[in-house]
Formats: structure tokens, sequence, C-alpha cells
């Protein structure tokens, strides 16, 4: 049953897949501690993490992965990204009469991580079996990388009112 030009779209349902699945986590605690009379320290971390897989089939019936040249097609993906942020701080705060003083000094650590891995293959052996060892020729050169990037800083504030 062939409908616009060998292309139809009912195989797209039935027999093709295109699936992605994401999972996310984001995470933060902190502690607090109170010292001497007008002293604050605080630590707080947090973790940021996003997961995804992707795969997609194109069957050897119908459709673009259909000529005998590339009798079905699969690629897959997965990418992870990752961030983590830490810091400290510590404040003093004090009044004297009608004046208000806070300073607040601090350090923070921020790291980002990204990870990405591709790869596609053509020629199906079992019809249907979505799996790269089902597959005897690459159709694109498996591709990947890792981008990990870090910041560390210091700050500081003073207020009076």
């Amino acid at each position: 049953n062939l409908l616009i030009g060998g292309w139809n779209p009912l195989t797209y349902v039935d027999k093709d897949m295109f699936r992605s699945v994401y999972d996310n986590f984001s995470g933060s605690a902190y502690a607090e501690a109170k010292f001497l009379k007008d002293f604050t320290a605080r630590a707080t971390f947090s973790a940021d993490m996003v997961y995804r897989t992707s795969k997609s089939f194109q069957n050897n019936e119908f459709g673009g992965a259909a000529s005998s040249t590339v009798n079905g097609a699969l690629t897959q993906t997965r990418t992870t990204n990752m961030v983590l942020n830490a810091n400290q701080t510590i404040n003093w705060n004090h009044a004297y009469g009608d004046h208000h003083i806070d300073v607040l000094v601090g350090h923070e650590f921020n790291y980002v991580k990204g990870d990405y891995f591709a790869a596609a293959m053509q020629n199906m052996f079992v019809p249907g079996l979505t799996d790269f060892s089902n597959f005897i020729k690459v159709r694109a050169n498996p591709s990947s990388y890792t981008a990990p990037t870090s910041m560390e800083s210091w700050f500081a504030r003073a207020n009076y009112r």
C-alpha cells in the first residue's frame, strides 16, 4: 500500500521508531551555623543532572531507509549534562545604636560537564530488530565528545545603614 511516491505515513506508526527518554535530577542542600554573637556560616551544595537517550529506527520496507543500498537504518544518541555548585559564606552582622553594619565573604565553585555520543548503522540483517548488532554497515562514523568546565570565585560585600 504505497502512498505519496513510495512513502506510506502509516508505516512510521507501525514499523518505525523515534524515541527519546529523559531522566532529570535536581537537588540542593545547605547547612547553617551561628557562632560567637554576630557570625553566621553557611554551606550550600546543588546538583542538576539531565540524561537523554534517543533511538531512531527506520524500517527496510517503506520510507527513506527502504532502498536496497540502505536496507533499514538505526541511529542512537546519548547525552549527559551535569552541573555541580558549592558555596560557602560567612556573614557578620552587628548594630551600634542607630548604625548597622553587615559584611559577607564567600567562596563558590561551579562545575559543568557535557557528554555526548552518537552512532548510526544501516543494512539490517533481521527485519525489526533494533540493536546495532543487527546492522552490518556503518552509516555515519561514531561521534562523541566530553566538555567539562569549572569556575572558582571569591566574593565579598559590605553594607552600612
